[in-house]
């Protein structure tokens, strides 16, 4: 399991930097390419950035490639999503957007895919992604799960005094993900709170290997 923090930290062995930060890319080794549901991935916005060509650039250099699901622009992509089907249409998006990647060079093993939980999605979207990461991470691709400190939990988690939790009250929750997608197949983890997570994927692996 690769786990990814928010904050500087060593893990067991593993370094753990700013998901949020281009040295996140460097100390994976990845590219991160997003694009818009109705958009090939011929102008993939790495990093926030929008590229030409990056997936045979991306071939072209050997490293895993993140393919990562998002309705819309990171300025709009929150104002009204809608699906008719959030579960089947992410996971023919990311397929196809694979299927891209492997044509163009990058090899199958290399291609990771996210289903870009909170990108253009409401609460309920991400939890039914949320409920079926075992058919997303079915296809035989490394899936990865950002979850951690999404705002939609809050939704989830209401305080006693009613008022929603912040971001960073919301560490149990980002746990509870993490085991579920330990239990699902998820292969890469991005948190802010690696020890807390980390112990949560330590136990969840436990029970998964207990047969």
């Amino acid at each position: 399991l690769w786990t990814c923090s928010a904050d500087t930290d060593t893990l067991a062995g593993l370094t753990c930097l700013d998901g949020d930060s281009p040295h996140f890319l460097a100390a994976l080794g990845l590219w991160i390419c997003s694009a818009d549901i109705d958009t090939q991935l011929s102008e993939a916005q790495v990093e926030g950035y929008v590229t030409n060509g990056s997936l045979n650039l991306a071939a072209g250099s050997s490293v895993p490639v993140i393919l990562m699901h998002m309705q819309g622009s990171p300025h709009s992509m929150q104002a009204d999503p809608r699906y008719d089907d959030v579960v089947a249409q992410v996971e023919s998006f990311l397929l196809q957007q694979a299927r891209l990647a492997t044509a163009a060079g990058v090899p199958g093993g290399q291609v990771i895919l996210d289903p870009g939980i909170g990108f253009g999605k409401t609460a309920r979207h991400n939890l039914m992604l949320l409920k079926h990461l075992p058919r997303l991470a079915g296809h035989g691709y490394r899936l990865v799960l950002g979850a951690s400190r999404k705002r939609f939990m809050g939704a989830v988690c209401q305080r006693p005094d009613g008022r929603r939790p912040g971001p960073e009250e919301l560490v149990e929750a980002t746990c509870a993900t993490t085991a579920l997608g330990v239990a699902a197949g998820v292969a890469i983890f991005r948190v802010h709170d690696v020890q807390a997570n980390r112990r949560a994927a330590d136990v969840a692996w436990a029970i998964v290997r207990a047969g």
